[in-house]
């Protein structure tokens, strides 16, 4: 529902101002007449109060919270109740305040007619094609209920994922954001300090190789260092500019899957999202160059999408996908084996499904190690690091203490 600011008058002549939420200008209108107003002026309000600071949404829709909307609306729509009144009774319950006005449209949208998929079409960024697909099939099927069951289940399956990525790669983030900042620190204010004990005692050209660097190295980041943070500014901006560009995507994802086990991760979970998405396509009735095609899309690293939108040219001109799929690059070699297996039994669904199950797992395996894989290197860098400072800054003291002495 939108917020409106209206001024109306009492049959006394008195004005009356304020505002109230409606789902158009003319509902507002027909309710402030059902109370006896005669309506002056009705319009959208601007204004930037508290409670428009509280609706402001700079995170987009969460996964987890699509999820939970799917599961009850797929539970409602079973139940026999009326897609109108499931959704109203849904709203009332988002707390995210920008999935909370979509749904509020997608309830004006189809009250006026629409239907649920087309609704869900105008907001490309909180309903993807693959979801807004699946619905429009589940409605021309009379399967709905049983398609948003399943909608449900993949988001809940791609929410797991990105949140196992996530936690193993919280520690090696954070022990890296903790080395950058320590090496920071001690370039500006410990070797600095350091260093003028050394020069008020006339050592400095006694200092040992790794004191030395350590001072120049403060020297140079005290002398450069706003150079060097508006190069990296740029740098960035730079990078940003180009990965904005097709082919800048395209070549920066070619490299990362060229980086060992990341690369591989990375494989392994954009195999599990293609055969996944695309089965429930398939699944769900959709032919199988509009699958590819939308399975295309769902998909987010550019080498890998590249690879089944030329799937679906060559699929649209009679060459099994499992022929174009063995001749890519990097998809493992068991994914157009299994395929043809598919094609050949007539079991192209199962098949894919199968093939989602194994990598799924195999992606499970990879996260759940991969703290324990980057942890013994990421104490190994800290231990170097701190050995080499300690190094630095103790011997010259020893030396200076003796001398002294």
């Amino acid at each position: 529902m939108k917020e409106y600011v209206f001024s109306a008058r009492t049959r006394e002549g008195a004005i009356k101002r304020g505002t109230k939420k409606a789902r158009s200008r003319t509902e507002l209108v027909e309710l402030l007449q059902g109370q006896g107003l005669i309506v002056v002026d009705v319009h959208e309000s601007l204004g930037f109060g508290l409670s428009s600071l509280q609706k402001i949404n700079l995170g987009g829709v969460p996964l987890k919270e699509k999820v939970i909307f799917f599961r009850q609306l797929a539970t409602m729509v079973s139940s026999a109740l009326p897609i109108l009144q499931s959704l109203e009774i849904l709203h009332k319950q988002i707390s995210n305040p920008r999935f909370a006005a979509v749904i509020s449209d997608v309830i004006s949208d189809i009250e006026g007619g629409s239907s649920l998929s087309d609704s869900f079409r105008k907001f490309p960024d909180v309903f993807d094609k693959v979801t807004v697909s699946l619905i429009a099939a589940g409605e021309e099927s009379g399967s709905l209920d049983v398609i948003l069951e399943k909608l449900a289940t993949e988001l809940e399956k791609k929410q797991k994922l990105k949140s196992k990525v996530r936690s193993a790669m919280i520690y090696p983030v954070i022990v890296l954001v903790v080395v950058v900042v320590v090496i920071i620190l001690l370039l500006v204010v410990l070797v600095p300090a350091i260093d003028q004990i050394f020069e008020d005692v006339g050592a400095t050209s006694q200092l040992p190789f790794a004191t030395r660097f350590l001072v120049n190295a403060s020297g140079f980041v005290q002398k450069y260092g706003i150079f060097m943070v508006i190069s990296a500014g740029l740098g960035y901006m730079l990078f940003r500019y180009h990965y904005s560009k097709p082919t800048g995507r395209y070549f920066y994802h070619r490299m990362i899957l060229k980086i060992p086990q990341i690369g591989n991760l990375i494989t392994k979970m954009q195999v599990a999202q293609f055969t996944r998405v695309f089965a429930l396509l398939m699944n769900s009735g959709v032919n199988i160059t509009k699958a590819l095609d939308l399975t295309a899309n769902a998909l987010t690293n550019e080498v890998f999408r590249e690879t089944i939108i030329k799937a679906k040219e060559e699929v649209s001109k009679g060459m099994p996908l499992s022929m174009h799929i063995a001749r890519a690059e990097h998809y493992p070699l068991i994914v157009s084996q299994m395929i043809a297996v598919g094609e050949e039994s007539g079991e192209m669904v199962a098949v894919m499904e199968k093939i989602a199950e194994y990598f799924n797992q195999e992606v499970d395996t990879m996260t759940n190690n991969m703290s324990s894989i980057i942890e013994p290197f990421m104490l190994v860098f800290m231990g170097i690091i701190i050995a080499f400072v300690a190094m630095a800054v103790y011997m010259p003291m020893f030396s200076l203490t003796n001398a002294l002495e």
